[in-house]
This record gives C-alpha cells, structure tokens and sequence, in this order.
C-alpha cells in the first residue's frame, strides 16, 4: 500500500483524505501544515506530521505527496519548490468517469461524479471538484482549480492558475 502525506489540513485535504481512502491502494501517513500543532488528528487518526518546511524530513515517512490546498498560488508555490524532491501522487475518486486516450498530470485531484472525454489534457496540480463535466479535446493547464459542477465544452482552453464558479459553463471551442 503507497504511503501518503497531503499538504494541508483544511476541508480540500480532508475531502482528499476520504477519496483516498475509497482509493484503496493508498494510506493517509498524515497532513503537512504550517497552522495546526504536530501531532494533532485530521482524519481516522492521521496526525499533523510537521510543518511545509519540514517536508525533506517527512519524506521518509511517504511514499508520496498530494497538496491539499484549494487556492491555486499557494499550491503552485508548493508544487515549484518541492518538484524534483519529493514525489507528487495524482489521485482520482473512483467514482470519476475518464476515457482511456485522457491525460491527467501528477499531483492533480479528480473527485466523485467527474466525467473527462476523450482526449481531454489536464495539467499538473489541477482540482478538478465533484460533478464537473469536461468534453473532448479540451486542454486545462496546471494549478487550475475547477469548481463544483464546471462544464467545459469541447476543444476548449482553461489557462494556468484559473478558478472557475460552481457551475459555470464554458461553451465549447472557448479560451477562459
């Protein structure tokens, strides 16, 4: 079983935390965090297992990492300083549709009733949140956060750093 940390405590990593859970070939280790005490419990007694500069010494603890982190400049800020020495994980709730020719990038999170079609390109570090639908040939680009119920239409662009509203719909062949 992989061994993960999620950096964050807040309500994303704890949503991360029960996907991963349902996941069943990876461990919740514990949560890196700069705001909560060491040793404190998050989720079925996972701890607080030190704080975001800590991480080359949590490292040993993990297999791998997920930011838990919904805003996006923070998750970026994260994911550029830490890339290349600790391991991101892409974690995808198994109740999520994605056809086989998609591509989803490391440290991204795909969560319950999310459908990605065919040829669909999704970035590094991306949230793509519950129920969002995205049609074919569509490109995300990295630390976009893709809020509750998104629809992108086909052949669309969402560009780095974007957050969509909950619901909002992107008519196909649109750059947002």
């Amino acid at each position: 079983m992989k061994k993960i940390g999620i950096i964050g405590a807040g309500g994303h990593a704890k949503v991360i935390a029960e996907t991963i859970d349902l996941i069943g070939s990876f461990q919740v280790v514990g949560f890196i965090d700069d705001k909560i005490e060491r040793g404190f419990p998050i989720h079925k007694n996972a701890p607080v297992l030190g704080a975001i500069g800590e991480l080359n010494e949590i490292a040993a603890q993990c297999d791998a990492f997920v930011i838990g982190i919904g805003n996006n400049e923070v998750r970026k800020h994260i994911a550029d300083r830490w890339s290349g020495t600790i391991v991101f994980e892409t974690i995808i709730h198994p109740n999520a549709v994605i056809s086989e020719s998609a591509s989803i990038g490391s440290g991204t999170v795909v969560l319950a009733g999310t459908i990605i079609s065919s040829q669909v390109k999704i970035g590094n570090h991306c949230i793509v949140n519950a129920n969002v639908v995205i049609d074919h040939d569509s490109r995300i680009g990295e630390f976009v956060h893709l809020s509750i119920g998104t629809l992108i239409g086909s052949n669309s662009e969402v560009g780095e750093l974007t957050i969509t509203g909950i619901g909002q719909a992107v008519p196909s062949f649109s750059q947002i």
